[in-house]
C-alpha cells in the first residue's frame, strides 16, 4: 500500500508538470502569434505611409511643373522688349521741303532765265527708301538702336543719288508690357550720298524725331507705323515729313 501510494503521488506530480509545460507552450504560441500580427500591422502601416509619401512627392512635382508652366506662360504673355536683340526693316516715304543757303546745291531743275537767282525754297515728294535698325532692349520701355536708310531711287530735283544715312537713336515705349504700345524715337545720323552730276556733296548732319504705335503679335515679332520729321542742316536746311511702315523681329 505504501508503494502504491508513493506511485500515485509520483504520477500526480508528473501530470502536474506536464500540464504546466503545456500551458507554458500555449502562452508562448499566443505571444508569438500576437507579435507576428503586430509586426504585420506595423508593416502595413509603413507601406501605407510609403504610398502616402510617394503621392505627396508626385503632387509636389506636379505643382512644380504647374508653377514652371505658369511662369513660362506669363513670360510669353509679356510683350516688353527688355533683354531682347531686335532687327527691324521698314519702308519710308514722305514729302521734302528745302530752304537753300547761298552756296547750297540746287533744289529744283536749273532755270537759265533766273541766272544766279535760282529757286531758294523747294518742295517735292521724297524718294522711297528702306530703313533698317539693330536694337537692344535695355529695359522693357527703353530700346537704343543703330539705324540706316537706303534710297530706292535718286532725287532728280536736287541731283542727288539714292540717300544713304547711318545713325543711332532710341525708342521710348509707353505701356511696355502690352502688345499694343506707343513710342517716341529721337535719333541722329549722317547723310553720305553724292550728286548724280559727279559733284561731291558735304556729309550732312541729320536729326530725326518720330512717334507712332507698334503691335507685337508675339514676344518675338511685331509691326509698327511711325510719322515724324528728318531734318538736315549742312547742305541746306531740309526737312522731310516721313511716314514709315515696318516689321521687327526680336530674340
Amino acid at each position: 500500500m505504501v508503494r502504491l501510494g508513493a506511485f500515485l503521488a509520483w504520477m500526480l506530480v508528473v501530470l502536474g508538470a506536464a500540464r504546466t509545460a503545456l500551458a507554458a507552450d500555449d502562452g508562448e504560441g499566443e505571444a508569438s502569434a500576437s507579435a507576428e500580427a503586430s509586426a504585420e500591422k506595423d508593416e502595413a502601416k509603413n507601406d501605407e505611409a510609403s504610398k502616402d509619401e510617394a503621392k505627396n512627392d508626385e503632387a509636389s512635382k506636379d505643382e512644380a511643373k504647374d508653377d514652371e508652366a505658369s511662369k513660362d506662360k506669363a513670360k510669353d504673355d509679356a510683350f516688353g522688349h527688355g533683354g531682347q536683340v531686335g532687327l527691324r526693316v521698314g519702308i519710308v516715304g514722305g514729302y521734302r521741303m528745302i530752304l537753300r543757303y547761298d552756296d547750297s546745291p540746287l533744289c529744283a531743275r536749273f532755270d537759265p532765265d533766273k541766272g544766279q537767282e535760282q529757286q531758294k525754297f523747294c518742295g517735292h515728294v521724297a524718294p522711297w527708301a528702306l530703313t533698317t535698325a539693330l536694337s537692344y532692349g535695355i529695359a522693357d520701355w527703353l530700346e537704343p538702336y543703330a539705324w540706316g536708310r537706303f534710297g530706292l531711287e535718286s532725287e532728280p530735283e536736287t541731283y542727288t543719288k539714292p540717300v544713304v544715312m547711318f545713325g543711332a537713336g532710341v525708342r521710348v515705349y509707353t505701356m511696355s508690357d502690352a502688345p499694343f504700345k506707343i513710342f517716341i524715337e529721337p535719333a541722329i545720323g549722317l547723310e553720305l550720298e553724292d550728286s548724280t552730276t559727279g559733284v561731291d556733296f558735304d556729309t550732312d548732319l541729320a536729326f530725326h524725331l518720330a512717334a507712332g504705335p507698334t503691335l507685337d503679335f508675339s514676344r518675338y515679332v511685331g509691326a509698327y507705323l511711325t510719322a515724324g520729321v528728318t531734318t538736315t542742316v549742312i547742305r541746306y536746311l531740309a526737312t522731310s515729313l516721313d511716314v514709315e511702315l515696318g516689321v521687327q523681329g526680336r530674340y
